[in-house]
């Protein structure tokens, strides 16, 4: 079973587009993992190898190659996805194409997110983080109404 990834690291992207890896996230990702647009979010996903292969299963299975538009939107989904590697100094490289579609210049956040991480220009995380609608108390009633135990 995965690592849970979970926190939050601020970072910074170097003039060749290097990011250090968090170590508490590269135990989890491992040596190798996969970069992916998040197409809903406009941010980076970064996979372990174990999750990604169970999301293209995911993929495969919903996805039918006999159906063209169902294949064009596996094509495009997986033409964003990039395998990439940690140097022996925690760093790795996002790849410029995500790097533009995701707007990663020079001030990052990279979270756990369970089975993954994600990489986010850091302006629109703490946007995000200082949302009224995600208040800690808004959350907190969200959870109760679905029965989740918020006392953990």
């Amino acid at each position: 079973m995965a690592v849970s990834m979970t926190g939050a690291y601020n970072h910074t992207v170097d003039s060749k587009g290097r990011i250090i890896i968090p170590s508490k996230l590269r135990d989890a990702l491992g040596s190798t993992f996969v970069m992916t647009y998040g197409i809903t979010d406009g941010i980076v996903n970064i996979f372990p190898m174990e999750s990604w292969e169970r999301y293209v299963a995911e993929l495969d299975a919903n996805l039918h190659n006999n159906k063209k538009e169902q294949r064009n939107i596996k094509r495009i989904i997986m033409s964003m996805a990039e395998t990439v590697q940690v140097d022996s100094q925690g760093r790795t490289v996002i790849p410029p194409r995500l790097r533009e579609m995701a707007k990663l210049d020079k001030e990052i956040v990279i979270n756990g997110f369970g089975d993954r991480a994600e990489m986010w220009p850091r302006d629109r995380w703490e946007a995000l983080n200082s949302a009224d609608e995600y208040s800690t108390e808004k959350i907190g009633k969200y959870l109760e109404n679905l029965d989740i135990d918020i006392n953990i």
